[in-house]
Formats: C-alpha cells, structure tokens, sequence
C-alpha cells in the first residue's frame, strides 16, 4: 500500500483496520512535474513508436481522430475559459493529458495535467490564464511533432 498506513487497534489489540496518512512522495512528484513540465519532449518519439507498434491498426484511428479533433478542441477550451466554465476547462485539459500521453505529446500532457490538478485544488481560471495560454500555443507544435512523425512511421510500413 502507498503511503504512511497507520494500525487502528480495538481495546483488546485486534486489529480493526487501517487508515492511510498523506504520501509525501506524492508531494516529491508534483514538484517535480511543476518544475519539469517544460523540459518534456513535444513529443516522446519512443512513446509514439510503441504505441504505433502496440496498437498497428487502432493506431491510425488514434493519431487521425487526434489530429483531426484536436484544434477544435482548443477552440472549446478557450470558449470556456473565457466564459468562466470550470468544468469545461476541466473535461478539455483532462481529455488533452491523456490524448497527448497516449501519443507522446508529453510537454502538452504534463502541462494540462498541472492545469486540472490546480484547476480542481483551487477553482480558480484567473491564476491559470498563462498556463492556459501556454496549452493552446503547445497544440499547434505537437501537432507537427505528431503529423510529421506519423508521416515517417507511415513510410516506414
């Protein structure tokens, strides 16, 4: 079990359960995520290349609805941003971390998943405007990275 875990004794000393304390390695990697974000590679190629291997015909499914679906994503991110809609903040960044993990898009998956981390901690779109901004510049870069990797693997088969 990750985490402190703490032995809840009856007044006999049979155990009763246990209860987990914080996980401070837990705080150790997102401090190491919010520092290191913007070192991430606009796209892990090993990543990309695995899952291509992985997934053979899924993958062009995969890398075809990402890049088709992906820019008017961005544009429903940025209406709900500017309409102070913190769920729609939310389902577009989660939905963008995971999309872009599962591809290699790492620097825009670290980014939106600091983006919903401190979005569901505080509420709060104000503070997240640069981050925000940040997210829907990185798209049209990791697009690239992924469209021309795609273009390689392609020839490649």
């Amino acid at each position: 079990m990750k985490g402190n875990c703490y032995k809840i004794k009856g007044p006999e000393g049979q155990l009763k359960g246990s209860r987990r304390g914080p996980n401070p390695a837990r705080r150790v990697k997102m401090d190491q995520m919010e520092e290191g974000w913007s070192d991430s590679p606009i796209l892990d190629t090993d990543i990309f290349d695995d899952m291509v291997l992985r997934m053979e015909e899924v993958a062009v499914e995969i890398v075809q609805l990402f890049l088709a679906e992906s820019p008017a994503r961005m544009v429903i991110l940025a209406k709900a941003r500017e309409g102070g809609d913190i769920e729609g903040v939310l389902d577009v960044v989660h939905r963008f971390k995971s999309s872009s993990a599962l591809l290699g898009g790492m620097r825009l998956s670290r980014l939106c998943g600091l983006i919903e981390i401190q979005l569901r901690k505080e509420r709060d779109l104000a503070g997240l405007a640069a981050s925000l901004q940040m997210a829907e510049e990185l798209l049209g870069p990791t697009l690239a990275a992924i469209t021309s990797r795609w273009e390689m693997s392609s020839r490649k088969a």
